[in-house]
């Protein structure tokens, strides 16, 4: 039995699990929101455990982009763990869900966690491992992901870095592809992957369709093995300074200064820009001081 408290949609079943260490380096923390962002944006659930370090960071990522998320607990539902998050908790039922297979007043426990795990796992596409030590529950659940014929992936840390011997070696090993970008997600994805890539019919779809509420046939047509009813990308959250940047950068290669001058923006705001919206999948920053689009808008 999975108790419940929200909403759970059929378009669920096109999700991607986002788990990592709670002890996370700023890059580990900064990937797992870009990742959960990105992946919220493009329409997958993301699911993890809301845990601290990763697991929070990707719930946030998701909610920022406008996105669905899950959070698969380790104790019963009524008291979030760990306390600190229960206002992301609380913003997570606005579009998406709590679950648990644990009796409403089951307490946290050490034991209890390898359990929530295969879960993650098992309602998951994928499962994405953002950063992990070679003792890690992230480690589990991607073990378990691939027991159950699910896809796997990992983002590289620095070679010398602790908290990311356990991912690293996924990779080393060929448990895990190498993720750099949302593209290699939906690469391993088959036709699901290419349902879910901007296409220039979907890069027009509006906030506002998005929000409409995505097909009831989505998991049905997952069954059939078909992907015809994959919800469409939604498009990323932009301030109006990442906008301008992103109007004056194009498909092709253009240097950061004739974009400076092109948005009559202050330097540190262009700069910043950049980042985010490297960050959010949609620009990429080349040898040369140049800069050219990735994504679309």
């Amino acid at each position: 039995m999975l108790y419940a408290k929200g909403e759970l949609r059929p378009t669920d079943a096109v999700a991607i699990a986002v788990v990592g260490t709670r002890r996370c380096t700023i890059y580990g923390g900064e990937q797992a929101r870009r990742f959960g962002e990105l992946l919220a944006g493009a329409g997958f659930t993301v699911v993890s455990g809301l845990a601290r370090g990763i697991d929070a960071l990707a719930h946030h990522g998701a909610v920022e982009a406008g996105g669905r998320s899950i959070a698969v607990m380790g104790k019963g539902l009524p008291e979030i763990y760990p306390p600190e998050n229960q206002a992301l908790a609380d913003k997570l039922l606005e579009s998406g869900a709590w679950i648990s297979e644990l009796p409403m007043r089951a307490e946290v426990r050490r034991e209890n966690f390898p359990g929530r795990n295969r879960i993650i796992a098992g309602m998951t596409l994928g499962t994405l491992v953002i950063e992990a030590p070679q003792r890690s529950g992230a480690l589990i659940t991607a073990r378990l992901a691939s027991e159950y014929n699910r896809e796997v992936f990992a983002v590289p840390g620095r070679a010398q870095d602790p908290t990311f011997f356990g991912s690293n070696d996924l990779i080393r090993r060929a448990y895990a592809k190498l993720t750099v970008c949302l593209e290699d997600i939906l690469d391993e994805l088959g036709e699901v992957g290419e349902k879910m890539r901007p296409t220039p019919d979907n890069a027009a779809d509006t906030r506002e369709g998005a929000a409409a509420g995505p097909s009831k046939n989505v998991a049905s047509g997952l069954r059939a093995g078909r992907a015809d009813h994959v919800p469409p990308r939604r498009t990323p959250r932009l301030s109006q300074a990442e906008k301008r940047v992103y109007e004056c950068v194009g498909y092709d290669p253009i240097f950061q200064d004739a974009v400076l001058t092109a948005s009559q923006l202050p330097p540190g705001e262009v700069l910043a820009a950049f980042t985010t919206l490297e960050l959010k999948g949609l620009i990429k920053r080349l040898p040369g001081q140049l800069v050219v689009r990735v994504g679309r808008v």
